[in-house]
């Protein structure tokens, strides 16, 4: 990819990229995408064609779009830390490698869940969550043989951020926080795959309900490249 000015020099021209942010996850082999730019309704939609629909519960919608890029095209959604949407368990979240993607404003005054696919108590029952804390950002997955296994970053400030969290059984986790990768922990073991539904902007059944703006969430089958997370970053404009 060529830019417009170096990418030491600050922050990328978006309008010399070509490619918006959300094109970039579909090129990439997003196997679910989640806009969150619904003007209304209670349907969470699917925009990569798999129909891997979800559902909206007390969601704010048609808020100002959190990426620059594309403040007069998108909105986003806003939750209010009680509301949450979900998309239905199915056999294509059981993946062994996997890729969580997702813009979101971080208000760091509380504890909050991204996008999770924790549900129910007991720990073969939490398998990953990319979460926001009051002092760090963190992505964690658990499996039988190595327990709770997470990549963090701490001293983060309130603000808009773009999220990447990546697993890969038996080899590793990895949390990149604006298209850097920040942290990065072997992992021992296959993760845990139970039934869980995915839900966005709380813990499942468990809380740390989102209190703040999301927008832009993708899953892929895949560990995205350095690479591809960096293009997708840049594509923000943040």
């Amino acid at each position: 990819m060529i830019y417009s000015r170096s990418r030491n020099a600050g922050k990328i021209d978006p309008l010399s990229l070509g490619v918006s942010y959300f094109e970039y996850q579909i090129t990439d082999g997003a196997v679910a995408q989640w806009r969150l730019g619904e003007s209304g309704g209670t349907i969470m939609t699917d925009t990569t064609g798999n129909l891997r629909h979800g559902t909206y519960s007390s969601v704010g919608l048609a808020n100002a779009s959190i990426i620059p890029t594309e403040i007069t095209t998108s909105t986003c959604a806003y939750f209010n830390g009680s509301s949450y949407s979900s998309a239905a368990t199915g056999s294509w979240m059981n993946l062994s490698e996997f890729s969580v993607e997702a813009v979101v404003e971080y208000n760091n005054s509380y504890d909050q869940a991204v996008v999770s696919r924790v549900y129910n108590s007991g720990s073969s029952n939490w398998p990953w969550s990319l979460d926001l804390y009051t002092t760090s950002i963190g992505f964690w997955g658990r499996t039988p043989t190595g327990g709770y296994q997470e990549a963090s970053k701490t001293g983060v400030s309130s603000g808009i951020y773009h999220l990447v969290g990546t697993w890969k059984d038996n080899d590793f986790v990895q949390l990149y926080i604006n298209g850097i990768l920040e942290a990065s922990l072997a992992v021992t073991g296959n993760i845990y795959m139970p039934a869980n539904p995915i839900s966005i902007g709380r813990m499942g059944n468990q809380g740390n309900f989102m209190h703040g703006r999301i927008q832009g969430v993708a899953m892929y089958d895949k560990v995205l490249t350095n690479t591809q997370i960096s293009s997708h970053f840049d594509a923000t404009g943040l």
